[in-house]
This record gives structure tokens, C-alpha cells and sequence, in this order.
């Protein structure tokens, strides 16, 4: 799809971004695995797995290092062990520390109540052992080969956002990038020095990056991206890394001609259906092809 940028905004507060009325690649993905009814009432089911991402984009952009002050959430955590293993059979007999020190993993029902109280004490703080794996998954990160080549073969600044319009419907959109990359010495407000992009990603299981890719359409935020901004295709990274065991990373680029060109379809119907809903109000999934499997 073709766009041309409007307005390059270097200083513009993350809150500030989500709060513009642009159309964003969330949206779009939203639209093109459901529909703009979806987009328009997503909600976030998982608030505590989107404040570790969100400690981690800081730690990369040097928003969050040693110095951070943290709290101690122990008697929460210990309330929720409590509750949710008491009648466990499996760990009779065993106290919420004891649990605690071997750190058996809490469910998503309870790591959400977790976060919810957590914010009732301080929006600010990060628990301490979230700072502490945050900050070894930063340094992996950096560490990687291909980070670290780029880091040094580029110049770079962190959560650019861009404004563009679509040259065929005139729907305004709206892009920021965890990292852009741009020719060293060059202006960075100037799109002609873009080089690359990485978008930071954490996982639970580095070994299931690929299907992650595809069930929540990172394929389509690559080519919305790269659209916007002028880059090539296999010039935008998504690198993840796991939070558990030994931190590993993995770099992921959109780069085979068929899943390219799926993405692109898939994209061009999200667009109609965003169109049809402006002009409409239809909130709708458009009419698809046979579904051939």
C-alpha cells in the first residue's frame, strides 16, 4: 500500500500516541483477524503480561536500569499462594513460602489479581524480581549478534512516532517504532536516512516464536510498518526474547514471498472494511473468500 508520512513527532509521550485518533497497526490487526466491531471493543484481558512488556520496552530504551527503586510484594504474593494452593494435594503440607522459594509458577487469574493489587500500593514500582529479569533480558538482547551489529552499524532513535495517510482511502494512520534505525550522522526526522526497525517482543517460549507470529498478526504489523516508513520488507526485526530460563533471543524477519503477499491481501481487506466504517458506520466483517484448508 502506498502512504505518504504527514508529521514526524520525536517527543511525543507514549499516553499521548494511544490517545491520537489515527488508525494503528493494533487496530488494523485487530480488523483483520476479526473484524472493526472487535477493533473498536478489544479489550486487554492480561494487564500484568502487558506491564512486564512494558518494563521491558523501558529497560531497552535505558528507562529502567539498576538504579530503579522496586517494592517488596511478598505478602501479596504469599496471599495469592495461599489461596490458590491450599487445596492442592500435590503441595500438602507445604507453606506459601515454601512455595514462594521454589517459585511454582500462579495462573493468569492470579497473576492478574496480583497486578491489580499491586497498583492499589504503587503504579510506579516494579517488583524487584521482574526488575531483576527484566535487566538480564535486556542485556541478552544486547548482547545478541544481530542487535549489536545493527547498534553499531546504525544510529538509532526509540518510539518515533509517525503520522501518514493512505493515498487510495485517506484513512490517517499512525506508527511508532520500539527502534528505528538511520544512517549514522544523518537526521533522523528525515525518512530518506531509515534503514530498519526492531520491534522488542517477549515470549514464555522462544521455541514458538513462528506460530506467535502468525496468531496475532505480527506478519501484518511488519508490512503496515515498512509501508509507512519506506523501508524494505526484510528490513524490519522482530526480536524476542524468552523470560524464562536462560533468556534466549530470536530475531524474525517477514521475508518469504507467500507470507508477504498474505499479509498484503490481508491488510488491503482491512483497509476496506476500516473504509466501509467511516463512511458507514458498518462495523461489519466484509464478505471473504471460500476458506480453503
Amino acid at each position: 500500500m502506498n502512504f505518504d508520512i504527514i508529521e514526524i513527532i520525536p517527543d511525543l509521550s507514549n499516553e499521548s500516541y494511544h490517545e491520537r485518533d489515527e488508525i494503528s497497526s493494533s487496530f488494523i490487526k485487530s480488523v483483520a483477524i476479526h473484524s472493526v466491531y472487535h477493533a473498536l471493543h478489544d479489550e486487554i484481558d492480561n494487564m500484568a503480561a502487558l506491564e512486564f512488556g512494558d518494563y521491558f520496552h523501558r529497560s531497552m530504551e535505558g528507562c529502567l536500569d539498576e538504579t530503579t527503586e522496586v517494592f517488596d510484594d511478598s505478602d501479596i504474593k504469599r496471599q495469592i499462594y495461599e489461596a490458590e494452593y491450599k487445596d492442592n494435594p500435590k503441595y500438602a503440607g507445604e507453606s506459601p513460602q515454601k512455595l514462594m522459594d521454589k517459585n511454582i509458577p500462579m495462573t493468569n487469574d492470579y497473576k492478574q489479581w496480583d497486578y491489580e493489587e499491586r497498583q492499589k500500593i504503587s503504579k510506579d514500582l516494579i517488583k524487584a524480581n521482574d526488575k531483576s529479569k527484566i535487566l538480564k533480558m535486556r542485556d541478552n538482547v544486547l548482547q545478541d549478534e544481530i542487535v549489536s551489529q545493527m547498534m553499531s552499524q546504525y544510529d538509532y532513535i526509540d518510539e518515533l512516532s509517525v503520522i501518514a495517510v493512505d493515498r487510495e482511502s485517506g484513512i490517517h494512520v499512525r506508527v511508532r517504532p520500539d527502534r528505528l534505525f538511520y544512517d549514522k550522522g544523518g537526521d533522523p526526522l528525515n525518512p530518506l536516512f531509515w534503514k530498519c526497525v526492531i520491534d522488542w517482543k517477549t515470549t514464555t517460549d522462544i521455541t514458538k516464536v513462528a506460530k506467535s507470529v502468525f496468531k496475532y498478526r505480527y506478519d501484518l504489523q511488519s508490512i503496515f510498518y515498512c509501508d509507512v516508513l519506506g523501508i524494505d520488507y526484510s528490513n524490519f526485526y522482530f526480536t524476542f526474547v524468552e523470560k524464562q530460563l536462560q533468556h534466549e533471543v530470536q530475531n524474525v524477519t517477514i521475508s518469504k514471498d507467500n507470507t508477504i503477499d498474505r499479509a498484503i491481501k490481508d491488510m488491503e481487506l482491512a483497509f476496506k472494511d476500516i473504509e466501509r466504517y467511516l463512511t458507514t458506520g458498518d462495523t461489519r466483517r466484509s464478505a471473504q473468500q471460500i476458506l480453503e484448508l
